[in-house]
Parts: C-alpha cells; sequence; structure tokens
C-alpha cells in the first residue's frame, strides 16, 4: 500500500519514507479510522483486514499486534461508524457480512456476538449512514442494495423493513470514492482511488490496488457516497458510460 504527502497548495503526491508498506494478498479497499489514528486495509484474495497505526507526523504506517485480521472469502470493502467504535466488512463469495469492534487504544479488531451476520447475494460495497444508524450494501449477485440498522451498543445489523431494495445495473468505467471500483466494461481492470485523510499536521493519502480480474462482462449496483474524513474527497472517473443511476431518499 502506497502512502503520499500531499502538497496542501499544489494537491501534489510525495511518497513517504517507507512507502509502499506491505498488506495482505489483493489490498481492495482502504479506511482511515475517524480519529485518524489508525488505517484499516481489506486483503481480498487473503480474506482479511490488515490494520496500521499512523504516525502522526511522517504519515508511516505500522502494522498493530494481531493484525491481519479474519474476515470471510474475498472481503470487498470496509466502513467504519462515525463514532470509530464499528467496523462492516462484507464478504463477497460468503454472502454475509464480518462486524468489529474496535479497540478505540489500539485500533484492533473483536468480532461482534453473531459475526459474520447473512447478506444477500454477493455483498460488494457498503457504507454507513452520517448519523450512524444505518448501514447500506450494494449485493453484486442481486442488483440491490441492502439496508440494516445498527444496534448503538453492540454493532449489530437488523435488516430494515422493504430490504433489500432493488437497484439498476450499471455499464461503466468509473472508481468512486467508496473505496472499492465500480465494475469496468470489460472486467479486465479494476482501480481504486485514494482516500484522504488528515493526520495531525500531515496531509496523507492511501491507495489499494485490486486484483486484475478476466471474465465475462457484469453489470452490477454500486453506492457512491463519500468518505467522511476531514479532507474532503473528490470524484474521480474513468471512461464513464452510466445508463442510468439509481439514487434513493
Amino acid at each position: 500500500m502506497s502512502g503520499y504527502m500531499i502538497n496542501p497548495t499544489t494537491g501534489a503526491l510525495t511518497q513517504i519514507s517507507g512507502s509502499p508498506f506491505a498488506a495482505g494478498t489483493g489490498p481492495y479497499t482502504v479506511r482511515v479510522h475517524p480519529s485518524g489514528e489508525f488505517a484499516y486495509v481489506a486483503n481480498q484474495t487473503s480474506g482479511n483486514v490488515s490494520v496500521y497505526t499512523i504516525n502522526s507526523v511522517t504519515g508511516a504506517l505500522t502494522p498493530i499486534a494481531g493484525s491481519p485480521f479474519a474476515a470471510g472469502t474475498n472481503p470487498s470493502g470496509i466502513a467504519i461508524n462515525p463514532a470509530g467504535s464499528f467496523a462492516y466488512v462484507p464478504n463477497l463469495s460468503t454472502n454475509n457480512i464480518s462486524i468489529y469492534a474496535i479497540n478505540s487504544v489500539t485500533g484492533a479488531l473483536t468480532q461482534i456476538l453473531g459475526s459474520p451476520f447473512a447478506s444477500a447475494g454477493g455483498p460488494d460495497g457498503v457504507a454507513v449512514d452520517p448519523t450512524g444508524q444505518f448501514v447500506y450494501v450494494s449485493n453484486f449477485g442481486g442488483d440491490s442494495v441492502s439496508g440494516y440498522t445498527i444496534n448503538s451498543a453492540t454493532g449489530a445489523l437488523t435488516q430494515i423493513s422493504g430490504s433489500p431494495f432493488a437497484a439498476g445495473t450499471i455499464n461503466n468505467k468509473a472508481t468512486g470514492t467508496d473505496g472499492v471500483p465500480v465494475a469496468n466494461s470489460n472486467f479486465s481492470e479494476n482501480l481504486l482511488p485514494f482516500v484522504a485523510g488528515r493526520v495531525g499536521s500531515t496531509s496523507v493519502k492511501y491507495g489499494a490496488h485490486g486484483q486484475n480480474r478476466t471474465g465475462t462482462p457484469r453489470e452490477r449496483p454500486r453506492i457512491l457516497s463519500p468518505v467522511r474524513l476531514p479532507i474532503p474527497p473528490h470524484e474521480h472517473f474513468k471512461d464513464l458510460e452510466l445508463d442510468s443511476m439509481t439514487t434513493y431518499t
């Protein structure tokens, strides 16, 4: 995983000392903890989540004790609630969602009681709403979006009435700010955006690259939502070809 200093005037990137940093196999999605102290990377191929402390001066990453932490098969995203107390990881190939309590001191992950929770087919992208009350998961296998309420004490999920909600399909070559790629039209290449976060007086960007894929083109619904981080994220689209976009209130 590559880490960069951001020039606050020009936006130019300079790799920080020690970059790139070792991760699991197939690092796919990265999230920075709301406190700015920890970084979390879902490793799709090795089926786990790497956790790092972030040096507030240099931005360098150091794996924490116990990292990486086990997930399901092909974890494809990660979302952290605004309070920084729980992490949600959809497992694409096991059709479930791993949920972890986050240790506020060490950043370590502990799966909560009942985890993993069943989901619709092919859970892929994930987002927590800004209030921290709901989780939304886009389902690659079902052209739908599942919605859940979050138990504020335990982090457990309960599917809301009417979920999963039907979604349209997307045929594009786009990358969005949800930390995972929107499917390329030929599935031969997947790109991941950088996720930006301000750490102390240092601005750092972290990027992770998904595995290349080949095979039959497949359309999928996606959650494209801004990441709640101190530096506003910017959408980066490549050859966007949208037939339609499904929006929800």
